[in-house]
């Protein structure tokens, strides 16, 4: 995957034109699996900072990540401002610059986040969770939180998985897009708005995985490993899908599916369709295809659709 980079001298001579009479002790290039990002661990003698770089120009994104990386500043300022994020700090060690003039990108440069990454859901940070999607959209629509400009969650959530299908067949991907492309049209109906629990975009993080949240010794979350710039305003379907069982059972309750009805288990299953649908495109973007993962996705889609076709003919 083609990632940017920066040699020690650049980092250095970027912070010395940062935070004066500051020096760079030790640069980590942090993992960051499926993401294009490159973010490094910046230890220097003012303290310890994150620096966050875009894509590289020739890397291979999808449609909906193409402007995903100025959404970074406007989610965490959004977030600091409704009490679920700590102020940016007024000493001017978090730098949002675009400018290409420092360096020849864009790049975010924050205080670097410690914390372990949660392996199973506790109280805490479920609670920080559901204060985070207590959040509503100001302006009422839909959409990633740069750009949240559909009027309903259909047309969001159609053009979302419309883009990853083009997507995918932009690389050749086998999927059986058709088949795929039938069951929207058949079910779209069941995202209207009257279909809806909420009736305003709720903030949620797009692909959010248990392991990204941040926590310290005792269980209080910090934030989150990857990043804030896939937020956007949907619905709980959405970050239901993403999050996976485990998390939805505990997030939910045990019994987290409910009596959904006929409708609300169509709705589950379209956000299922996606969350499969996307990541292997995703894995085949990231040249990560022909993995147990994939495999593993490609299984579920079957399952999903089989599901949709059998609840068609139950109507």
């Amino acid at each position: 995957m083609a990632k940017l980079s920066l040699p020690p001298s650049s980092l250095q001579s970027l912070l010395s034109a940062l935070l004066s009479n500051t020096v760079l002790t030790s640069s980590t290039e942090l993992s960051t699996p499926l993401h294009l990002n490159t973010v490094y661990h910046l230890k220097t003698t003012a303290g310890s900072f994150t620096l966050k770089l875009p894509p590289s120009p020739s890397a291979r994104i999808l449609r909906y990540e193409r402007h995903l990386f100025p959404a970074e500043h406007m989610v965490t300022s959004f977030l600091s401002s409704q009490g679920i994020l700590p102020a940016h700090p007024s000493n001017g060690t978090y730098i949002y610059d675009p400018s290409h003039e420092l360096i020849n990108t864009s790049f975010i440069l924050k205080p670097y986040l410690e914390g372990q990454a949660l392996s199973t859901p506790t109280k805490e940070a479920l609670a920080w969770l559901k204060k985070l999607n207590s959040l509503t959209s100001p302006t009422g629509g839909y959409g990633f939180f740069q750009d949240a400009t559909h009027s309903t969650y259909q047309s969001f959530f159609l053009s979302l998985f419309e883009s990853v299908l083009l997507d995918g067949e932009e690389l050749l991907v086998l999927l059986p897009y058709e088949q795929i492309r039938g069951e929207l049209a058949q079910w779209k109906w069941c995202l209207e708005v009257e279909h809806q629990t909420e009736k305003e975009g709720c903030f949620v993080v797009f692909d959010l995985a248990l392991d990204e949240i941040l926590v310290d010794g005792d269980g209080k979350v910090k934030g989150l490993a990857g990043g804030w710039e896939r937020g956007c305003w949907g619905t709980w379907e959405l970050q239901n899908a993403l999050r996976g069982e485990a998390l939805s059972k505990e997030y939910f309750g045990e019994n987290w599916t409910g009596d959904l009805g006929h409708v609300g288990r169509a709705r589950l299953l379209l956000h299922d369709l996606l969350a499969a649908t996307c990541r292997i495109v995703t894995l085949f973007y990231r040249q990560a295809a022909m993995s147990d993962e994939e495999m593993s996705h490609r299984k579920k889609l079957v399952g999903i659709l089989q599901q949709l076709s059998e609840l068609r003919s139950t109507k």
